[in-house]
């Protein structure tokens, strides 16, 4: 635990609440992009292959967790608090 304290600056160290708050961001985006991708399929296909849509929505939330969540937990406001 000392070695990666070391490394990585207190201001780049994620709190539990940040990681929580990354990881429910990117996954609600991924299954929501997930379920969107499938149904967009069934509408072009006319049905639903089940491993196109698990492979989907799982590609998609692994996507969300590392491009939305890093945002969802570092982000800060454009505007200043009052």
């Amino acid at each position: 635990m000392r070695t990666i304290s070391l490394l990585m600056p207190d201001v780049l160290r994620p709190t539990r609440c940040a990681v929580r708050r990354a990881l429910l961001a990117g996954s609600a985006w991924g299954v929501t992009m997930g379920a969107g991708l499938t149904a967009l399929s069934a509408w072009d296909c006319g049905g639903v292959c089940l491993f196109d849509a698990a492979l989907t929505t799982v590609l998609s939330t692994l996507a969300g967790i590392l491009t939305i969540g890093p945002l969802a937990a570092f982000g800060r406001s454009v505007s200043p608090r009052a």
